[in-house]
């Protein structure tokens, strides 16, 4: 399907469940694409958004099973909530420099996807924005994060290593749950708390060093973690939660003088 120029919005669930739909050219014009305005295309493998595309509304690509690759103009500043939902096909997409904000769920279940690199624009990682990723093995977050909200990256079992920057002080809960490969952790160094269940499941992390800024260890932030052996907490951690490191490979402990809660 052609889109004409003269089109400048489209607007909301305009194709929706159209499944048999595998081609849509935008002309440079349209600056809008609505709430789930292709969302169960489930044919759709091609598309291009032109330069002069500026706003794309959650969902708009949700449960597009057969979307392999697309190309976001830059002048985008929020990948919305859901965007790409379900993209199981997705393998490969930019995320332009414009982007300050990734949703809620914008990436959710898109299985083939294997890397993915984040602007230093970027500032806000939404709950769930690349959970049950299961392919996605390298991941480069942007310099400039100061937020990652929960779940993130839960169950993307493919993932080995990650760098969180220093500009974050805070990580929501099991943004790292289930990453089962997970093996290499650099934790920001003004961190404060480890959430609960942040790395719930990762079997295969043997070590990590927790920043000494860290007063409290949420509950189960470690359970299952069965290669974790040695654990060394920082002086200033007063509150370990319940199963803080239930069904760990740690033989030993040094508790803090300082701890309150256990």
């Amino acid at each position: 399907i052609n889109i004409p120029k003269s089109v400048s919005t489209i607007e909301r669930e305009t194709f929706y469940g159209c499944s048999n739909l595998k081609d849509v050219v935008l002309k440079d014009g349209v600056t809008t694409i609505g709430e789930g305005a292709f969302q169960y295309c489930s044919s759709l493998s091609n598309i291009n958004i032109p330069k002069s595309v500026t706003s794309i509304k959650q969902r708009a690509f949700s449960q597009c099973g057969k979307l392999n690759n697309i190309v976001l103009p830059e002048g985008l500043t929020t990948i919305e909530e859901s965007m790409f939902y379900n993209c199981n096909s997705l393998s490969s997409i930019n995320i332009p420099n414009s982007v300050t904000s990734i949703g809620k769920a914008a990436f959710e279940n898109c299985s083939s996807l294997s890397n993915i690199v984040l602007p230093d624009s970027l500032t806000t990682l939404g709950e769930n924005a690349f959970g049950n990723c299961e392919k996605l093995s390298n991941v480069t977050l942007s310099k400039n994060l100061k937020s990652i909200e929960a779940n993130t990256f839960y169950n993307c079992s493919s993932l080995t290593a990650i760098e969180i920057p220093d500009s974050l002080t805070d990580i929501g809960t099991g943004v790292f749950s289930g990453c089962s490969d997970l093996r290499s952790v650099k934790l920001p160094s003004g961190l404060k708390r480890i959430n609960n269940s942040m790395f719930s499941g990762c079997g295969r992390l043997n070590s990590i060093v927790i920043p000494d800024g860290v007063t409290e260890i949420g509950e189960a932030a470690f359970s299952g973690c069965g290669r974790l052996t040695e654990i060394n907490l920082p002086a200033g951690v007063t509150t370990i939660e319940t199963g803080a490191f239930n069904n760990t490979g740690v033989t030993e402990v040094k508790l803090p003088n300082g701890l309150k809660t256990i």
